[in-house]
């Protein structure tokens, strides 16, 4: 298979090692596979001791002298001849117009801008060929960056660790740096660490979008097997809802309403989860794009610090236990279970019970958003959907300044109070939850706490009489 045919399956990042982000040199393939340039395993050794492969993190006990043995990846070796012959022959103009190249076709061997390209795959006999998209602003950059500022047509050839600068072999300043006994090291070092910091944070963010993703697919699963149970406690009610349709319409249309009703709240517990992850994988896809502008800028060590220090408290984030155990008790599955010997018990027992596999709290309506005075008592209500409560609940009333009121639960047939107060004024929450993690839905209930006045005076004065 020609070189230009293999190009049609292979990324031009495919040819960059992950070490040194360039293109490979003396590819070497260590036994996992993995592949990179010959002097980016031999610096590896030399400041390691051992060959840690970056992206899989396996470990070889190898000697210096055994990297020049490694297999040589003669496909990867070729292909990057292939493609630096495509660069280093590049004019300046297209070879149909006047503007920059930007594509290569092999098959038509022509440099063409992005206009003529366009122009070129209209044609039926030619939109199949083989494009290779031209290295532009990418390797400027990179070898722009290797230059000094100072002496634009110098090279940098050394870099401060200590004062976090570049110099090449005019620059006065790096002298001052060996006297000083200043941690220097070559320039290729330096550019060799960010790129393999950079490669392995890159990995860290990629695992932990990785994680995300499946905690989403595992939530999306969880969604259709509940709107499939969903689905079969209808068709169990229905099918009951035929047998007594005379005596037992006005149960069926109630049971119906609540079965809705658990479908409505469920559906915003699931909708909250997946904003959730959505946000977090938001926050990880900034981050890569922050940590990729890093890439060849020794320069910004400390800002890749910083962006390592908050992938790592995304991370921790992500893998909250609280996180799963909230999750878990949140898959509840509904379930219709129908009377024995209707006819006879409907007037003590109805037509059957809605119930639910799975812890699940709801506040009631009327007490999710509560107003009172300073000082005034109140109470908030919750029952429990499960078929067999065990749960005990517990409330933390505080406001957004930290300040902390205390709370007392009571429960009576399924149905939890919870009673309060508080001493100051302004917004309050109340969250609720039980030891197992449950989810109350309507929690935290917001409480605005208005000060004593006239009003609030008169509307309680007959406590005072």
């Amino acid at each position: 298979m020609s070189a230009k045919t293999v190009l049609k399956f292979f990324d031009k990042r495919d040819l960059e090692c992950s070490i040194c982000l360039q293109r490979f040199t003396d590819p070497k393939a260590l036994n996992c596979l993995h592949i990179y340039c010959l002097n980016c395993l031999q610096d590896l050794m030399r400041r390691h001791g051992k060959i840690r492969c970056p992206k899989c993190h396996e470990t070889y006990d190898l000697k210096d002298g055994d990297l020049k043995h490694l297999k040589c990846n003669e496909t990867i070796s070729y292909l990057v001849e292939y493609v630096e012959k495509i660069e280093s022959e590049k004019p300046e103009a297209c070879s149909r117009c006047a503007n920059q190249p930007q594509d290569y076709c092999s098959e038509c061997e022509m440099y063409m801008c992005r206009q003529c390209i366009q122009q070129h795959k209209m044609f039926p006999t030619l939109e199949n060929h083989s494009l290779y998209t031209l290295d532009t602003d990418i390797e400027d950059q990179s070898g722009d960056s290797l230059n000094c500022q100072n002496h634009p047509d110098k090279k940098l050839e050394d870099y401060c660790r200590t004062c976090k600068l570049p110099a090449c072999e005019d620059c006065k300043h790096i002298l001052s740096c060996y006297r000083n006994q200043h941690q220097v090291i070559p320039m290729q070092t330096a550019l060799n660490d960010v790129n393999l910091t950079v490669t392995e944070t890159m990995k860290t963010a990629e695992g932990i979008k990785r994680k995300l993703k499946e905690r989403l697919d595992v939530i999306t699963k969880e969604r259709s097997e509940f709107e499939s149970n969903l689905k079969l406690s209808r068709t169990a009610i229905e099918i009951h809802k035929k047998t007594i349709i005379r005596k037992v319409k006005e149960e069926t249309k109630i049971m119906m309403a609540n079965l809705k009703q658990i479908y409505k709240d469920q559906s915003k517990v699931i909708d909250r989860q997946v904003k959730s992850i959505e946000s977090k994988l938001t926050q990880v896809n900034t981050l890569m794009e922050s940590i990729k502008k890093t890439m060849n800028k020794p320069t910004e060590t400390e800002n890749l610090a910083s962006y390592q220090t908050t992938i790592t408290v995304v991370e921790n984030d992500a893998a909250a236990d609280e996180l799963d155990k909230s999750f878990a008790k949140t898959r509840i599955t509904p379930k219709f279970i129908p009377s024995p010997k209707l006819v006879e018990l409907m007037n003590h027992e109805g037509v059957g019970k809605l119930i639910t596999v799975g812890g699940i709290y709801k506040v009631n309506k009327e007490d999710e958003n509560i107003s009172v005075t300073k000082g005034q008592p109140f109470s908030v209500r919750i029952s429990s959907l499960a078929e067999i409560d065990v749960g005990q609940l517990t409330a933390t009333l505080s406001n957004s300044s930290g300040a902390k009121s205390a709370t007392e639960v009571t429960h009576r047939k399924g149905e939890y109070t919870v009673t309060g107060r508080c001493d100051l004024e302004g917004d309050w929450h109340m969250d609720i939850n039980d030891g197992d993690m449950s989810h109350v839905i309507g929690s935290p209930v917001s409480i605005k706490v208005e000060p004593l006045g006239l009003v609030n005076t008169i509307e309680n004065i007959s406590e005072y009489k």
